[in-house]
This record gives structure tokens, sequence and C-alpha cells, in this order.
């Protein structure tokens, strides 16, 4: 694509045309314009930059990435630590100790079978004293 057509398509969609509209008063398809628009973040205002969720900064879209909350590692740590109620943890599952007989609850372990090491060693070993 050459550079004028590239400077028209982002003046054409800056005044609000849609990629169909362009395509059709450049002479050429829809799907290259959408891709260039889309590649060079041409038409999108300052509402659809990202910004962080924990400390605030302005993030841009990346191509694997196009809906980042966080800009970093750190931040991201640092939001869930002091958010865990939002977290929306959905593998606790309850269980029968078979050794004690207490309930116990666990998260995200579908083949744990009792409630301590305890209770593990009591069924393995019979209960005996080490040695």
């Amino acid at each position: 694509m050459e550079r004028e057509t590239k400077k028209r398509i982002s003046e054409l969609r800056g005044q609000g045309l849609g990629y169909k509209r362009i395509a059709a008063e450049l002479g050429i398809s829809k799907a290259s314009v959408a891709s260039f628009c889309k590649r060079n973040a041409v038409g999108k205002d300052e509402s659809s930059v990202a910004v962080c969720r924990e400390c605030g900064a302005r993030m841009a879209a990346s191509k694997g990435h196009p809906n980042k909350r966080f800009c970093s590692p750190e931040c991201r740590a640092r939001y869930w630590k002091e958010h865990r109620a939002e977290i929306g943890r959905k593998a606790y599952r309850e269980f029968a100790c078979p050794v004690c007989g207490k309930t116990a609850r666990v998260y995200g372990k579908p083949k744990q079978k009792y409630c301590s090491f305890r209770c593990y060693l009591k069924a393995r070993y019979g209960g005996r004293p080490n040695g």
C-alpha cells in the first residue's frame, strides 16, 4: 500500500467514515482498509486506550494481547493480592476424609482423599510408629 493511500485512509477514518465507504472511495478492498486501521490503531479515540487497573499507567494494545488489564506482572500480582474477593474461584470441592471422617474443603485438587498429611500416613502405614 502506498504512503498516500495510508495517509488518506487515516484522514477519512479520522472524519468518522467506515471501512466500506473508505474502500469504495479509494478503490481498494474493505479488508485492506480494516487491516491497516487495526494494525496502526487508526481512528481509535482516547477512551479506547487501555489503562492499568492497579497503577493507572496507559498501555497500548499489542497484537497478542488486545485486552490487557495490567501493565506488568508486578501490578497484576499487587492488584489481585488486594482484591481477593473478586477472584471467581470455582474449583472448590468438599469431601469426607476416609480416615477420620472430617469434612475437608480443597481448591483445585481433584484427587485429594485425605484431610491432612497425618491422615494420609495413618491410611498408608496403619498408624505404626516410625522405624
